[in-house]
């Protein structure tokens, strides 16, 4: 789930996107309404590293159907996949039921052409999939995973131990801010999951090939075909979701805040809105219902340029890295926020 970044993001820098509303068949489901928003500084990798990822499915699959034993990854041929593409991306903690739905997940991509080529001569890979996690899966999960999709797969590690400077986790926990807490996860584990969606993800090695990331959650599921996935349907766009309402009743204690934050924020860098149909929106529906529109949270496609870009990096860092992530009443409402308008 991410919430509420876009909705943000689209607001700031809407004039650069191009946003339009339009019918879209839905690969969720027996289609429905979409919200395509348009919004586009190269990535040198996280901390200066350098892409050293290693993939399963490069060369057929990695899993002999024989002996059933998963063989090592390798590197992926530029030829084989060339750079500047787009890429899948998720997370999965190591809880057997995350990595069951992941399965279905990987295995409903089967409806996704956009990337199949015609040509069986072809020696092009479908588009990769990067499995994000903390180093904790074990090897009968990694190859169940592997043997789910017939994709390259590879599993970059993620660092949920580490925090925004002068943030201490435990003194924060003891304040009084609403925490929003998933069972069975720990306690800053979702703000972390949220913080690694909207900054830390596009800053990391494993992108440093790809353009576009079409993200989607282990309770993602394609139920019907899809002719440009997971490529952006237009060259122009930078990010794709699908407008889904708005954050319902029991959602609604943890957006307190983001709203002045956003009308904050933007005065404070001299800022206007860069979408004003869409800030409108907004505008209203926060004065009038005191909440904020979502857009799908299971599944969005992203431009890594765009979300590169030093004025998007400053407000994504705004949220997640500095000042008001200080606050742990705020680091909940950012990362709430994000999880539902992203």
């Amino acid at each position: 789930m991410i919430l509420g970044c876009l909705i943000a993001t689209t607001l700031f820098f809407g004039e650069n996107m191009g946003a339009s509303f339009h019918q879209s068949g839905s690969s969720f489901g027996a289609g429905g309404s979409g919200v395509m928003s348009s919004f586009s500084i190269p990535s040198t990798g996280t901390y200066g590293l350098k892409d050293k990822t290693l993939y399963y499915n490069t060369n057929g699959p990695s899993v002999d159907l024989t002996s059933g034993k998963l063989a090592s990854p390798q590197p992926m041929s530029r030829i084989a996949y060339p750079d500047n593409g787009s890429v899948i991306a998720t997370l999965c903690t190591n809880k057997d039921s995350d990595v069951a739905n992941l399965r279905s997940a990987l295995k409903s991509l089967a409806f996704l052409r956009g990337d199949q080529s015609t040509d069986p001569y072809s020696k092009l890979l479908k588009t990769p999939v990067l499995v994000f996690n903390e180093g904790d899966l074990n090897p009968a999960q990694i190859k169940s995973i592997v043997e789910s999709t017939d994709r390259p797969v590879a599993f970059p590690l993620v660092d949920f131990q580490s925090f925004p400077n002068g943030f201490n986790p435990e003194l924060e926990f003891a304040k009084s801010a609403p925490m929003f807490e998933v069972s069975g996860r720990s306690p800053w584990g979702y703000y972390q999951m949220i913080r690694f969606w909207v900054t830390m993800i596009w800053h990391h090695p494993a992108l440093d090939r790809y353009e576009a990331v079409m993200r989607i959650d282990t309770d993602s599921c394609f139920l019907e075909p899809n002719e440009y996935l997971p490529h952006f349907m237009h060259d122009h766009l930078n990010y794709h979701s699908q407008y889904v309402g708005v954050e319902p009743e029991e959602g609604r204690e943890y957006l307190i805040g983001l709203y002045d934050f956003a009308v904050e924020y933007m005065s404070r860098v001299k800022k206007t809105p860069g979408n004003v149909m869409l800030w409108h929106f907004i505008d209203t529906t926060w004065k009038a219902q005191k909440t904020l529109p979502l857009f799908r949270t299971n599944f969005e496609i992203s431009r890594k340029s765009y979300m590169l870009r030093d004025d998007v990096v400053k407000w994504h860092a705004a949220l997640t890295e500095e000042e008001v992530s200080y606050s742990p009443y705020y680091l909940a409402l950012n990362y709430v926020f994000l999880c539902y308008c992203y």
